[in-house]
C-alpha cells in the first residue's frame, strides 16, 4: 500500500490546521458563524511511501480551491466535495513533507502530506566520474532493504560491474586509446534509479612517448603554398631532464622542445656551427603564405626568444600522436610568422637562405604536420 494514513470523521484535529481565527466571526449574528464553520476537512490520505500514489481529500462543502508549493505533490480537479492529488515517488532516504492549502471565502486549512524516504537507495552516488589511463574501480555502498541488487544499464566492453550485499563496483580497463565515456543507469529495486557518466582521460604523453619514426607533412616552397611534401624523420633523445629532442631528418640536426604539461612540441630557436666556420641558424619566417594581393611574402624573419613555432598533440592516438604545429603569434612589429627555415649567418651579417647539402634535403618547411608512425 502506498497510503499509510488516512483521516476520517472526527480525527483531524491531528492532521490539518485551520488558519483563520474564530474571533473573526460576529457576536451579534449566529448564523453568519455558523456558516463559517461549515468548512470541514472529512477525511484525507496523507501518509505514503516511498512508492508514491494518489490521494483524495474530502470537505463539508465545495468551492474550495487547492494550492501547494510542494513540487512533487500534484494537484488534481475539484469535484464538488472532493479532489484528487498524486504524489511523485521518492528515491532517496530521507522523509519528506510538503503543505497542501485549502481555501474558501478567506479561511484556509492546512493538510500536511508526509512521504517515507526510500528503502532502496544508492549512497553519496555520484553524477559524474574521472578515472586516469591507468583505469581503476569506481565503488558505490547502496541500501536495499527489499532485497534488491543493483543492476546497470548502457555498460560498454571497458567497464565491468560487480556487486555484494553492500555495494556497487565499477572497474574500469586501462586505457589505451584516447580519452572516452560513458553513460550508465544503475537501477535499485522498483524506485532507485541513477544516471551518471564515467569518463577516461589519457592525460599527457611521457618523454618517452614521443620519441621515434614520424610522417612529415609540410610545405616545402613559399612560393608555392599549396603544394605539399611528406617525408619521414626522427625524433630521438637530446636531454630528457631539460625535455629537449632532436629531429632528424631535415637539412641539419635541429632542436625541438617538450612541454609535458600539455603534450606540445616545440621548434627551438638554433645555432649549429658549419664546418667552414659559418652558423647555420634555424629559425621562424613568413614567408610561407600569400598576401591578399596574392602575391608571395617577403621573407620575414625572427629571433625572438619569446615566439616559437609549436603544435599539441591532437589527443586522438597515444600510440600514433600527432602534432600540427601553427604559427606564433604576431610580434611588436605585427609581424605573423608561418615556418622555419635554414639561414646561414658568418657571426657579422646575415648570407641567406642555407640550401647546401644533400640533395632533396628539407631546407623550409611551413604548415607543417608531425605523425608518429
Amino acid at each position: 500500500m502506498n497510503k499509510i494514513y488516512r483521516y476520517t470523521g472526527l480525527a483531524l484535529l491531528a492532521g490539518f490546521t485551520l488558519l483563520a481565527p474564530l474571533s473573526s466571526c460576529k457576536k451579534d449574528s449566529p448564523t453568519d458563524g455558523i456558516e463559517q464553520m461549515t468548512l470541514r476537512l472529512i477525511s484525507s490520505d496523507h501518509s505514503f511511501t516511498a512508492t508514491g500514489g494518489s490521494g483524495k481529500l474530502q470537505l463539508s462543502e465545495g468551492g474550495f480551491t487547492l494550492q501547494t508549493k510542494a513540487s512533487w505533490i500534484h494537484l488534481g480537479a475539484v469535484e464538488g466535495t472532493s479532489a484528487s492529488f498524486t504524489v511523485d515517488p521518492l528515491s532517496e532516504p530521507a522523509t519528506r513533507t510538503g503543505n497542501i492549502l485549502i481555501e474558501k471565502g478567506g479561511r484556509t486549512i492546512q493538510l500536511s502530506v508526509t512521504q517515507l524516504g526510500a528503502y532502496d537507495y544508492l549512497i553519496d552516488a555520484k553524477d559524474s566520474y574521472e578515472i586516469d589511463r591507468n583505469g581503476g574501480d569506481i565503488t558505490i555502498p547502496y541500501l536495499a532493504q527489499s532485497g534488491s541488487t543493483p543492476t546497470v544499464e548502457g555498460l560498454p566492453d571497458w567497464i565491468k560491474s560487480s556487486s555484494d550485499s553492500k555495494s556497487l563496483k565499477l572497474s574500469v580497463d586501462a586505457l589505451q586509446a584516447s580519452d572516452r565515456s560513458a553513460q550508465l543507469t544503475i537501477k535499485l529495486g522498483s524506485l532507485m534509479e541513477k544516471k551518471l557518466t564515467i569518463r577516461q582521460v589519457y592525460g599527457q604523453l611521457t618523454y618517452e612517448q614521443i620519441l621515434g619514426t614520424y610522417t612529415i607533412t609540410y610545405v616545402p616552397n613559399g612560393e608555392n603554398p599549396t603544394v605539399t611534401a611528406t617525408a619521414e624523420v626522427t625524433i630521438v633523445e637530446k636531454d630528457k631532464a631539460k625535455n629537449l629532442l632532436t629531429i632528424k631528418g631535415l637539412a641539419a640536426d635541429t632542436e625541438m622542445g617538450y612541454i609535458p604539461s600539455t603534450s606540445t612540441l616545440v621548434f627551438n630557436h638554433m645555432q649549429t656551427k658549419l664546418p667552414d666556420g659559418k652558423l647555420l641558424m634555424f629559425t621562424l619566417s613568413g614567408n610561407s603564405y600569400l598576401l591578399k594581393d596574392g602575391k608571395t611574402r617577403n621573407y620575414g624573419l625572427s629571433w625572438d626568444e619569446s615566439l616559437r613555432l609549436q603544435g599539441t598533440w591532437d589527443k586522438q592516438s597515444p600510440i600514433h600522436p600527432s602534432f600540427t604545429f601553427a604559427s606564433p603569434k604576431a610580434d611588436a612589429k605585427g609581424e605573423i610568422y608561418h615556418g622555419v627555415l635554414f639561414w646561414l649567418y658568418n657571426g657579422t651579417n646575415f648570407l641567406g637562405r642555407y640550401r647546401q647539402g644533400e640533395a632533396g634535403a628539407i631546407y623550409e618547411l611551413s604548415d607543417i604536420k608531425l605523425v608518429k608512425k
